[in-house]
């Protein structure tokens, strides 16, 4: 599956040096995902620039063991194709999108995303990263709402998976 480019806002590529850039690895990624969520929230919140926020974050307060690359790509993607995303996701839901909680918004942006353009992550692993960001950073119970809208969207976007997983 071809990632798409990234939204026309986004800055040179090389936030950290090589030697500041820890390794992708499940733990960094989801120290990336948990810094997705709030800069996504701030977005959602106040507007700015994606890469106003993202300089807030890397700059003014560094997760040194987030995978910053994977935290660029979910900021600009999610801030660029928010409104398709909410395409995708409305048709799921029991309530209009504009009814939905700005963390939960955030966390379904972030896994729409995810199941839509990196097919290297499993579809369990983004729809359990998005239910352990609920229970985190969402209102009581909103990690079962956000489950149930996760998996009917990984019924669309990763039909083949799941199949094979059967």
């Amino acid at each position: 599956m071809e990632k798409k480019p990234l939204s026309q806002e986004q800055p040179p590529t090389d936030i950290t040096s090589d030697a500041e850039k820890p390794k992708s690895t499940p733990s960094a990624r989801h120290q990336a995902r948990k810094m997705a969520l709030q800069a996504v929230y701030q977005w959602l919140m106040s507007g700015g620039s994606a890469r106003a926020i993202e300089r807030q974050y890397v700059d003014e307060s560094p997760i040194k063991k987030a995978d910053l690359d994977f935290f660029h790509e979910l900021l600009f993607s999610v801030i660029g194709d928010h409104k398709e995303y909410e395409v995708i996701i409305s048709p799921l839901l029991d309530r209009p999108f504009e009814q939905i909680d700005a963390i939960e918004k955030a966390i379904l942006y972030i896994g729409t995303h995810e199941l839509k353009h990196n097919a290297a992550t499993p579809y369990r692993v983004v729809i359990n990263e998005g239910i352990e960001l609920a229970k985190k950073f969402g209102a009581t119970d909103s990690h079962k709402y956000i489950n149930g809208i996760l998996d009917k969207l990984s019924n669309q976007l990763r039909s083949a998976e799941k199949s094979a997983r059967k």
